[in-house]
């Protein structure tokens, strides 16, 4: 448990980032601005730029993997490489330029940070039973990334001026505690079923049958009976729904699914030996 003294000072650190909120004021006239009156309101999603995602997300990357035990193995990134490639090349437009990073941790857990940061929990490796399974969940994580859902929650929770007084100057202190602040923060259930909608879509379009994103949820249902700890799942709509949902979901005529070509038991062994 954290201690009284240091979770003050960390309180006053996210504070102290909420007082630089002049300091953006200029960039958000830089980003804005069109020299004249603007014909359509800007919408709040849009006043981030990539550009300026794509740095926050390197900020907070950088100390949130300063904490954490990032996987390093041939294997385990070959085998990532498979399957991230293949859904990465499913995509209509890519936004970002893709990082994903499995870490340490036994949980059953999957997240994205700004800028296309999508980390993995080993414990989720150790959950899926099938590479395709891994693919569904990193389907779904691909959907908040390219629908910028982690951006709407900065701008909605945080307001853009926050956002970018991080990268007008933040103290490495205030960016960790925000860091914190996105992974405690969960989506709207909204959003949660926008981006299972987009996984069962991008599924079928990687040749990969839809039908492991219900199966999945199958499998969480089992495990969360065994008492295993699937907290990734604790906020989202209710896996009856989501169940349901994968398998409604009706591919194209004349769709065949292509398996994930890896040693899948291989690295889960690897994943439970480390």
């Amino acid at each position: 448990m954290m201690r009284l003294d240091k979770l003050g000072k960390e309180l006053l650190l996210l504070v102290g980032g909420f007082l630089l909120i002049g300091i953006a004021v200029v960039v958000l006239r830089d980003e804005t601005s069109t020299g004249g009156e603007s014909e359509e309101p800007i919408a709040q999603i849009d006043m981030l730029s990539y550009a300026n995602e794509a740095s926050l997300g390197k900020l907070f990357m950088e100390l949130y993997l300063s904490d954490e035990i990032v996987i390093e193995d041939s294997l385990l990134e070959v085998s990532m490489n498979v399957i991230t490639n293949r859904l990465i090349d499913a995509l209509d437009t890519i936004h970002y330029n893709y990082h994903f990073y499995v870490i340490q941790q036994e949980e059953a857990n999957a997240f994205t940070f700004p800028g296309g940061h999508i980390v993995v929990h080993s414990g989720l490796i150790e959950t899926c039973d099938a590479p395709e399974k891994l693919a569904a969940v990193l389907s779904h994580e691909l959907g908040h990334a390219q629908m910028r859902h982690v951006v709407d929650r900065m701008m909605t929770e945080l307001g853009l001026s926050v956002t970018l007084s991080v990268l007008s100057g933040g103290d490495p202190g205030v960016i960790h505690e925000l860091s914190k602040w996105l992974l405690s923060n969960v989506f709207s259930r909204v959003q949660e079923r926008e981006a299972d909608a987009f996984a069962l879509a991008l599924l079928e379009k990687a040749s990969i049958e839809p039908a492991f994103l219900g199966q999945f949820f199958e499998k969480v249902d089992e495990q969360n009976v065994l008492g295993f700890d699937v907290s990734w799942f604790s906020t989202h709509p209710g896996n009856e729904e989501r169940i349901a949902l994968g398998k409604a979901y009706q591919t194209a005529p004349g769709f065949v699914g292509d398996s994930i070509r890896v040693d899948w038991r291989r690295v889960q062994q690897r994943i439970s030996d480390i």
